[in-house]
């Protein structure tokens, strides 16, 4: 847990002026990710979306001085959220990924996976997912994490949540799977995508 009196960083919801800063952020979280290869303009949709959604938790970790350093996001309500986000933004997601698409037309597949999750994740019966947690390089290993997953679920237990679930690249992750480990998550299985991308499906009981 970080000394916000000391470092000088406040946890707070997340608002819509805060948007921007947040896909910086994730775009230098996660560089060579396949979301980030979509581009900012379909991130900030992405984000948007999560923040408007009733059932969204959004977070940011703000340092005085540089902004949003910080910041994770997900869902109360995961059966069924990607698709309520395609049916409400198909457009605009599908004019957002467009450079993309053109640039790499084989991408369509994996955008169309990356919003129909498997069936299989809502065998564990979780309540909510942890989409998406991310903090600027520079920030690492200050504590920043930590604190911001643990006010996801101060949130999520709030709205009567009693379990939160998660899924993260298995192979050539090392810090993330660590981290979400030390914060008592455990493996329930593993998803297979592709053939060839092995995924951690992470589960963590609440309350």
């Amino acid at each position: 847990m970080i000394d916000n009196k000391k470092s000088n960083i406040n946890l707070r919801k997340m608002e819509f002026s805060d948007l921007n800063q947040v896909v910086k952020v994730h775009l230098q979280a996660f560089q060579n990710f396949f979301l980030s290869s979509l581009g900012a303009k379909f991130l900030y949709l992405l984000y948007e979306y999560i923040l408007i959604d009733p059932s969204g938790i959004s977070l940011v970790a703000e340092a005085d001085g540089d902004g949003i350093i910080g910041f994770v996001t997900g869902t109360t309500q995961p059966k069924g959220f990607y698709s309520r986000a395609i049916k409400k933004r198909a457009f605009l997601f599908a004019m957002a990924s467009l450079p993309a698409l053109i640039k790499s037309p084989i991408i369509i597949t994996r955008l169309l996976g990356a919003f129909k999750k498997p069936q299989e994740t809502y065998e564990i019966f979780a309540d909510c997912e942890l989409m998406s947690i991310a903090i600027l390089p520079s920030y690492a290993g200050k504590g920043i994490g930590k604190s911001l997953e643990l006010e996801f679920c101060k949130e999520a237990i709030k709205r009567n949540m009693k379990s939160v679930y998660l899924t993260t690249d298995q192979e050539n992750n090392e810090i993330a799977n660590s981290f979400y480990i030390k914060q008592g998550y455990i493996i329930k299985k593993i998803i297979v995508k592709y053939n060839t991308r092995f995924m951690n499906l992470y589960y963590k009981k609440l309350i």
